[in-house]
């Protein structure tokens, strides 16, 4: 009996073992995705989706390759139920590196991102936007290093002059609509790199970025949009 159980434990010591080492095969990897801005979209309209694979607090071992290769799935659900799926191969992620995409689905779509790699899924993430601008109001995106102070202008109701904030500026909202007001944040970095991506957005509201500024792709598209 007691040869038998030291056996047993011997084989789970050694599964046990196996499985680690399996575990740190892969490198971590983690993969996020926004829909719209900050979660916020246009009823209707095609919608924003950015993407960020990361590859963070990366211990290589002895055989291990630098640079993690492979591919991201990208599968969009529409509302009518129909799939459509775009690969895309050759992503290559070297220690506590980041890769970043954009593409604009459509409204009403869930979508499912996934990153593979020597033939197993390694992260994978869902995204559904957080809520729906519907046509009668407005949806105002903001672009400052300090969004708070634009907190006033959450749910305002249009037609009316919004109040002058502390720093004595006042946003005219005189000119829209009635309806209300959504408020939603945008990180420079993960602003829309085609101009549709701002199709559903009403205003841009640039507060103090500082010595930051929107670059490349996403600055044309934002140029785009406002010369459209």
């Amino acid at each position: 009996r007691v040869k038998r159980a030291a056996a047993f434990l011997g084989l789970a010591l050694a599964a046990a073992l196996a499985s680690a080492a399996r575990a740190q095969e892969a490198p971590p990897v983690s993969l996020s995705a926004e829909l719209g801005f900050a979660g916020e979209v246009r009823s209707g309209h095609p919608m924003p989706l950015h993407l960020r694979l990361e590859r963070r607090n990366t211990v290589l071992r002895p055989g291990d390759p630098e640079v993690r290769t492979g591919e991201l799935e990208l599968r969009v659900t529409g509302a009518n139920g129909y799939v459509d799926v775009e690969t895309v191969p050759g992503i290559a992620l070297a220690p506590d590196a980041s890769r970043r995409l954009d593409r604009i689905v459509p409204y009403g779509a869930s979508v499912r991102v996934a990153f593979r790699a020597g033939g197993r899924e390694l992260a994978f993430v869902e995204a559904t936007p957080n809520s729906s601008v519907v046509d009668r109001d407005r949806l105002a995106v903001t672009l400052s290093g300090r969004s708070a102070w634009l907190g006033f202008l959450q749910d305002t109701t249009l037609g009316k002059t919004a109040p002058e904030d502390a720093d004595g500026s006042v946003v005219a909202l005189a000119t829209l609509q009635k309806g209300r007001l959504h408020v939603a944040a945008a990180a420079l970095d993960a602003l829309p790199a085609h101009p549709a991506g701002w199709g559903g957005v009403d205003l841009v509201l640039i507060g103090d970025l500082g010595d930051a500024r929107p670059a490349g792709a996403r600055a044309e598209a934002l140029m785009g949009w406002l010369r459209a």
